[in-house]
């Protein structure tokens, strides 16, 4: 297969649900269907339909909604 284009960490690969769209991706994993811009950029799509069933999509880390905590203490 190609190499893929989306980076190999800092992000979390979804599968798209069935009948479901970049939007209804973007609510879903972040909490708001507005990010399904910055999703399509970075999986290079054009539009929130651009995708097939079952793809596997790449989000970003800092667009989840609950990011792992980078640093944490325990004092």
């Amino acid at each position: 297969p190609p190499p893929s284009s989306t980076p190999a960490s800092g992000g979390v690969n979804f599968t798209l649900l069935p009948n479901e769209d970049l939007k209804a991706l973007a609510k879903r994993v972040t909490g708001n269907e507005d990010n399904w811009r910055q999703i399509a950029k970075d999986n290079g799509l054009g539009s929130p339909t651009d995708i097939s069933p079952f793809q596997s999509i790449w989000v970003a880390n800092n667009l989840l909604k609950n990011a792992p905590s980078k640093a944490s203490s325990a004092e």
